[in-house]
């Protein structure tokens, strides 16, 4: 159960666009977490990394929004 990621700042490698929504940047956590963006970051990009504060679990992936950039 991912419920308990939510509310938790992680850092992010992102990797990849999501599958449903390809203007939606997807990556993995240290955990190796899939985590979607909420929404469009137009700065961001596959291979960059962020800390990203989790909004939402679904049963696989985690759902967040940009929180602060290195």
């Amino acid at each position: 159960n991912l419920d308990s990621w939510i509310g938790r700042r992680v850092e992010v490698l992102f990797d990849n666009y999501s599958h449903t929504d390809k203007g939606i940047l997807s990556g993995r956590t240290p955990q190796n977490i899939m985590l979607n963006l909420d929404h469009e970051y137009a700065n961001y990009k596959p291979g960059m990394i962020a800390q990203v504060k989790v909004k939402k679990a679904n049963r696989f992936t985690l759902l967040g929004e940009i929180v602060d950039h290195e």
